[in-house]
């Protein structure tokens, strides 16, 4: 059985955890989602969903193979590679989606955060709950749940380890939408394909450019959003005809 699944149709790629019984975030997770990076660059794929198997999108991480890490050093190295992993999921040119079809707590969270979409079951339940460990949250939620609720609800939501709602996610802005948990998928499916409509370099440049916006001083954001709006009207408006967005292909780089 294979801990991360992959299905592909007509342009999405839907990745699945598939690690029972909670399908934790655990190293061979981890692992298994390293060797996904160059499959999602390949272009037939177009957007990106993740998703967990059974009633689960992701309780975290193992905590039973945290007292098996040998040493400091070799979990820092860890760490540095599954940083490195997520900010290049945060910054990917192509949508990716959160199919959040349960509880998600944890690096699960923290998964769902650098996702451009989250779409949570409306029994589903998140959180970071790291901090009844003795922990905080590893894998970025110290610094994403902030710019995307801000400090203070973040920092309730870290040191006291509550886990919120459906709707209580929903009304802090951690999720987009909530919908039963068997339309999870299918509504994450169907605003695939909406997204598979518009111009995949015009996609990408919006990316860029609103991750931009926590990330850099405004100026320069708004040198950024300059530069890409100057380049997609030369495309538009100077390449003979305007470029037909399902099939629309250019440079992602």
């Amino acid at each position: 059985m294979a801990l991360v699944e992959t299905s592909f149709d007509a342009g999405i790629l839907t990745i699945t955890i598939n690690n029972p019984p909670r399908n934790t975030l655990s190293q061979g997770v981890l692992r298994a989602l390293f060797d996904l990076e160059l499959m999602l660059l390949e272009e037939r794929v177009q957007v990106i969903i993740f998703t967990g198997a059974g009633r689960l999108f992701c309780a975290g991480a193992d905590v039973e193979e945290m007292p098996d890490i040998p040493s400091r050093e070799m979990l820092d190295m860890f760490s540095i590679k599954a940083h490195a992993l997520f900010e290049n999921l945060a910054n990917f040119p192509k949508p990716i989606i959160a199919a959040i079809n349960g509880t998600c707590l944890g690096g699960g969270l923290e998964l769902a955060l650098v996702c451009h979409f989250r779409i949570l079951a409306d029994r589903g339940m998140i959180g970071l709950p790291e901090i009844e460990l003795g922990l905080l949250p590893g894998l970025g939620g110290t610094q994403r749940l902030p710019r995307l609720i801000g400090e203070g609800p973040a920092l309730e939501m870290i040191l006291t380890g509550a886990t919120l709602s459906s709707e209580q996610a929903l009304a802090k802005g951690i999720v987009h939408k909530v919908v039963p948990r068997k339309e999870v998928l299918p509504e994450a499916v169907a605003l695939a394909k909406k997204l598979m409509g518009k111009d995949r370099v015009a996609l990408h440049r919006a990316i860029r450019a609103v991750r931009a916006a926590t990330q850099v001083p405004l100026n320069a954001g708004l040198e950024l959003e300059r530069t890409y709006f100057s380049e997609l009207w030369e495309r538009v408006f100077r390449n003979g005809k305007r470029p037909k967005a399902e099939g629309s292909d250019g440079d992602l780089s």
